[in-house]
């Protein structure tokens, strides 16, 4: 008897999914995409290119996150359980794998954005 890796689950992980509940939709979840991509950073281009820097901007978000959106996809639906990258990774190499993933995926996100507040607060700081 096979058992498929979406099956394996305790009783209290299955009572304690029921109790959640999805509150973003789906044009809430494309908002919050925009807003995330268009940001305080981007703001300067903006002003100093005008229509340019957003035509520019449409593009390499088309050309990123139609294949990325296309990867998720294919990932989420061949492996539907809990976890993204974390558990495609554990399949693939196991959880030494799964857990420097996890890591690498994270990492740089407090360092953008500690770097982007840097410099708006040196922009802010020179303009007075």
């Amino acid at each position: 008897m096979e058992t498929h890796l979406g099956e394996v689950t305790t009783v209290a992980a299955q009572v304690e999914k029921k109790k959640l509940r999805k509150g973003l939709r789906y044009l809430d979840m494309i908002f919050y995409t925009i807003v995330a991509t268009i940001n305080l950073s981007f703001l300067g281009a903006f002003a100093a290119n005008g229509a340019q820097a957003f035509t520019w901007l449409l593009i390499s978000a088309v050309s990123f996150f139609l294949p990325y959106g296309l990867l998720t996809a294919e990932l989420g639906s061949s492996f539907p359980q809990e976890g993204g990258i974390y558990e495609w990774c554990k399949v693939a190499g196991g959880r030494l794998f799964a857990s420097l993933a996890a890591t690498l995926y994270w990492i740089p996100i407090p360092l953008w954005v500690g770097g982007v507040f840097a410099v708006n607060v040196t922009v802010i700081i020179k303009t007075f």
